[in-house]
């Protein structure tokens, strides 16, 4: 399940989908793959099928659309008329569900962490201690940030900033077209979990803390919860958490 919708297994060939407020039974075979579909706020679903395939359903399809992959994926992504997959060697493949037109990009060195789709056109990918943008459908990168730690999970607000945790217990923040990554709060464990609330980034960590920072207010002190055992998610709803 995800904010866009959801994929549930109803029998070997046959899965139901909520997409664009309506539930349909649509052929599709997940089993055994277990990578989680992608359901963007735009109507693309991207995922991988039980044969390694790429498949995608935008707003206007009846059926999953399939585009052959090369190997095992490790992360999924898709917006607007995009869909991305990720690899375990650094490479991305891109396709463009409207034109038909798809190329893979070496995105990084080593393994793919994470990646996104993001508004006007462009993909963030995440390797072990690397983030890019790439601008769509260019092949030239731009570095935004150089980490010294492992990337878990990123959260975007509405205008594009990027909230991080990461395995050194700290929280990190990548203003849009700022170039760089900023500390914003740092659990005395791994961090692992994270998401904007309002204005605030909070994040929870195996320190038992649920701890948030305002970003608008980098005068104000972090505030910090203690949950009594370590967690390892937070979700969010509308400017709440």
């Amino acid at each position: 399940a995800s904010p866009g919708g959801f994929m549930i297994p109803k029998s070997k060939d046959t899965v139901e989908v909520l997409h664009n407020g309506e539930l349909r039974s649509i052929a599709f075979n997940t089993s055994p793959y277990t990578i989680f579909p992608e359901f963007s706020s735009t109507g693309l679903v991207v995922a991988v099928d039980a044969q390694g395939r790429g498949a995608y359903l935008r707003s206007e399809d009846s059926t999953f659309q399939y585009t052959n992959l090369y190997q095992r994926v490790v992360a999924i992504g898709g917006r607007d008329h995009y869909a991305a997959w990720g690899f375990s060697d650094g490479s991305v493949k891109i396709l463009d569900t409207r034109s038909g037109v798809e190329w893979a990009i070496q995105a990084h060195p080593e393994n793919i962490w994470w990646l996104g789709v993001l508004p006007q056109g462009r993909l963030i990918t995440f390797a072990r201690t690397t983030a890019r943008i790439w601008s769509l459908p260019r092949s030239a990168s731009l570095q935004v940030a150089q980490l010294s730690a492992a990337v878990y999970n990123v959260d975007f607000n509405e205008r594009g900033d990027a909230a991080l945790d990461a395995n050194d217990g700290n929280a990190y923040l990548i203003r849009f077209g700022s170039g760089m990554a900023t500390q914003l709060h740092k659990h005395n464990e791994v961090s692992f979990g994270i998401a904007w609330c309002g204005s605030q980034v909070c994040s929870t960590g195996w320190d038992s803390k649920v701890m948030c920072t305002d970003t608008q207010d980098p005068h104000s002190p972090t505030t910090a919860l203690d949950v009594g055992s370590a967690t390892v998610w937070i979700a969010r709803g509308g400017n709440r958490c």
